[in-house]
């Protein structure tokens, strides 16, 4: 897809797509620093297990089979969130506010097929350092989920 987009085309350009996930899973097995913010169209799958889940169905209650089934959200993104693990993450495709807080833990992170020292230090046995470990362990992603704002025209 290229702008300007056509009827057929619009409803995609604004999903996580699987090369965009292999890109930024190549973003992170290079990258030394943590990611400060992630901003996605999409909520992650299942982060409203991280928040006041009752809160949001109160507020949108058609949402309960998805949550139920655990199929609201995007598995994409899920999956991003768990790999990158950004200290924040914005989103607004469900048009409801919500927060959420998700603990990370050292071994939830998924292995990235890169080569870096922290894979083959992992495949050796060797756990790095205890900063090291702490930090993973500590590691946490405050989530927001915005709601629309009815003064603005789309």
């Amino acid at each position: 897809e290229v702008p300007p987009y056509g009827q057929l085309e619009l409803r995609s350009v604004y999903h996580t797509r699987e090369v965009e996930v292999k890109r930024l899973e190549a973003l992170a097995a290079m990258n030394e620093r943590p990611i400060d913010v992630f901003i996605s169209h999409d909520w992650p799958r299942g982060i409203y297990h991280h928040g006041n889940v009752n809160q949001l169905l109160k507020k949108k209650p058609f949402f309960q089979k998805e949550v139920q089934e655990n199929s609201l959200g995007s598995p994409a993104n899920e999956q991003l969130l768990h790999l990158l693990r950004p200290r924040y993450w914005f989103s607004a495709h469900l048009h409801v506010k919500f927060s959420a807080e998700i603990r990370h833990r050292s071994n939830e992170r998924p292995q990235i097929d890169s080569g870096d020292d922290a894979k083959r230090n992992a495949q050796n046995g060797e756990d790095g350092t205890v900063e090291e470990q702490n930090a993973e362990e500590s590691a946490t992603t405050e989530f927001h989920g915005m709601e629309s704002n009815p003064n603005v025209q789309s």
